[in-house]
């Protein structure tokens, strides 16, 4: 097997060399783009803004003119100041609006900016108010040059965001691509080849140009052998009897002949078909809050600033909570395809239904819609290789799904959040139905259409093992999953789904500036899980790495305590408390993991009782309630406190119970 330890090797450096093109071939194209683009906004902007300046003060100087036709003179008129003040309101690419007399002493001021402080950097249009060919007084209408320069800042950080998230996700389906077509047979290749070095020739490959070669090769081996054995006894007695006893001595040959197929490995099947569908909820992350509380306001019963924020993003947890039974007997009764495009179905209907029905209460109903499609989508995704002939441990999937999760977090939000600035929250929605549908497609080619068969085990008859004496043992150890779990669910739900993007909204950010932060907030969440990887591969220091989460979340809550909101105090606040999460709820799972592991292996599978999962699922639905009560009750920066300090208790916790449970020796 030497050269499948050394398989890796194979194609792990062409794999890097092929990505790292692409995304420099992807940046490249998006530098140009936004060179283009700096050009045509330096050319049309200004000479935008100095017309729609010029045509707001000749709309102004009629509407006074008319008013002075009417009769009415022109030391009466009144409203004037109120009428300037909405017009900049309406307006926030104006920077002021002056009336004055002809010697140019301000009559009227609203806004700021002009004559008195620094007017090289305003662009001023100047309007006559005349009346039977007099002039009464002028409308000066400015714009102020720093915001042009400002909104062309922030198209250049939109077209790095865009640049960025569009790398990520190039990046994402190369890689499955890559490894769907050439990583994974390569892989199955060097495995074969190194079972044949070795002396095995009972395996094949999967179909496929780079296997075809070797797995003929091993069939005609294997059909020589079975002729072989097919001779005459008498000519074999004479000639070959010895030759035929040596080779069944050195070599493993497959029986009758036919090669059994090696195990296919679909982890990357599943990390794209849940990457589809985590990345269409992830685009309305920013917004929803602020869009669901909209539509609150107009509803019939009004319900707490809060709780309606909160509301839809419980209603899909519960849907999805609600859901998982009925997908595991979908699944079980209709195969992984039939689940996959059932669930993107419904999903598809709940992102239409948001679309193009603008009722809070559809929302609240459509977002359970789809939280009941995610379930069967994603009890689809972890157990397209649960039946294969060397099962996948279940952390193994649960890690992969983690994955995309993180993925869909890092560059979803963002691009939402620009969309919908740019757009509307309908279309976001309406992109993330069609996404729905492109899952199906997607999953047409890659999913089984029948369910997979189940391979029972022979039945041995062996004594139960004595559960008495460990029974407090293995309920400790279930609580102490449980809270692991739960408390993550929980976190996720009060921490990610509903505190950070309502505490951007009250931060005045709008949907493209809330998906910068969400952009960070992904990237930071993506290392984090990296690192804990990392370092617990090398060091198995899990606990140093819970204390570690611990510290930098109570560190991340500092920056929300105080009373001054700087944009670097919150951005450094949310990258350190969501890197500590990660850091802490990692670590507290592969402890609970190890001592679930452990305990299985002496007496056998742990029974969950019903009202343990219960409390699991609820977790999920209850964090965003949790969090907006919090908010109502104790304000905004106190809730994120003690949403960070939640989460050091929650690995305390768990600490704490894993340190008793290794000092309770079960019998």
């Amino acid at each position: 097997m030497q050269l499948a330890r050394r398989g890796p090797g194979l194609y792990v450096p062409a794999v890097r060399r092929v990505l790292a093109w692409l995304a420099l071939a992807i940046l490249v194209c998006h530098a140009a783009l936004s060179l283009y683009a700096q050009a045509l906004a330096d050319e049309f902007l200004v000479p935008a803004l100095q017309s729609k300046a010029q045509n707001t003060g000749l709309a102004l100087a009629r509407n006074l003119t008319r008013a002075m036709a009417s009769g009415v003179p022109w030391e009466k008129v009144e409203g004037i100041q109120q009428y300037f003040d909405q017009t900049l309101a309406d307006n926030p690419d104006l920077a002021y609006i002056i009336l004055a007399d002809n010697a140019g002493k301000p009559l009227v001021r609203s806004g700021r900016g002009g004559e008195v402080l620094a007017p090289e950097q305003y662009v001023t249009s100047v309007r006559s108010v005349e009346r039977r060919y007099v002039s009464y007084a002028q409308v000066h209408v400015g714009v102020d040059r720093r915001f042009i320069s400002s909104r062309m800042a922030a198209a250049r950080i939109d077209g790095a965001v865009i640049a960025f998230a569009s790398v990520l996700l190039a990046l994402e389906l190369a890689w499955f691509a890559l490894t769907l077509r050439f990583v994974a047979p390569l892989r199955q290749l060097a495995e074969l080849l190194g079972r044949m070095g070795s002396g095995d020739f009972r395996y094949r490959a999967g179909p496929g140009v780079m296997t075809e070669a070797a797995n003929a090769m091993q069939a005609r081996l294997n059909q020589a052998f079975f002729e072989l054995n097919r001779m005459p006894a008498a000519l074999r007695r004479k000639s070959l009897h010895p030759a035929i006893r040596q080779l069944r001595v050195s070599y493993r040959f497959a029986e009758g002949g036919f090669a059994r197929d090696l195990v296919r490995d679909r982890s990357i099947v599943m990390r794209l078909l849940a990457f589809l569908f985590l990345f269409g909820e992830a685009l309305s992350r920013t917004f929803l809050p602020s869009y669901a509380a909209a539509l609150a306001s107009l509803a019939p019963l009004p319900l707490p600033g809060a709780l309606a924020q909160a509301l839809p993003a419980s209603a899909a947890f519960a849907g999805l909570v609600l859901a998982s039974p009925m997908a595991r007997d979908w699944h079980a009764q209709f195969g992984a395809l039939r689940t996959y495009a059932a669930g993107a179905l419904v999903a598809g209907i709940g992102f239409a239904a948001c679309a193009w029905v603008p009722d809070y209460a559809v929302l609240v109903i459509a977002r359970a819609t789809q939280g009941a499609g995610f379930a069967m989508m994603l009890r689809a995704c972890t157990r397209i290789d649960a039946h294969s002939q060397e099962r996948r441990n279940a952390n193994a999937r649960l890690a992969m799904v983690a994955a995309a999760l993180l993925a869909a977090e890092t560059c979803g939000p963002a691009l939402g959040g620009i969309l919908a600035e740019a757009t509307s929250a309908r279309t976001v929605f309406a992109l993330a139905a069609a996404l729905m549908l492109l899952a199906v497609l997607a999953a047409l080619p890659l999913l089984e259409g029948r369910p997979a068969r189940m391979q029972r085990a022979p039945v041995v008859l062996l004594p139960a093992p004595p559960r008495r004496a460990d029974a407090g043992h293995d309920h400790m150890l279930l609580l102490m999953w449980t809270v692991a779990s739960g408390s993550q669910r929980f976190l996720f739900g009060a921490l990610f789904a509903f505190a950070v993007p309502s505490w951007l909204i009250l931060m005045r950010h709008g949907p493209a500036g809330a998906g910068r932060y969400f952009l960070a907030l992904g990237a930071a969440l993506a290392l984090a899980a990296l690192f804990a990887r990392l370092r617990a591969w090398r060091t198995s220091s899990y606990w140093l790495l819970g204390l570690v989460g611990c510290a930098l979340a109570i560190a991340g809550s500092l920056p929300f305590a105080g009373q001054a909101a700087y944009p670097a105090r919150q951005l450094a606040g949310l990258l350190l408390l969501g890197f500590g999460a990660v850091l802490a709820g990692g670590a507290q799972l592969a402890i609970v993991s190890r001592s679930m592991r452990s305990a299985m292996l002496r007496r056998g599978d742990i029974d969950t009782p019903p009202a343990l999962v219960f409390a699991e699922g609820l977790a999920f639905v209850a964090g965003p309630l949790c969090a907006a009560a919090l908010f109502t009750l104790a304000g905004p920066r106190k809730a994120m406190v003690a949403l960070a300090c939640l989460v050091a208790a929650a690995a305390a916790l768990t600490g704490l119970s894993a340190y008793l449970l290794s000092h309770r020796s079960p019998r």
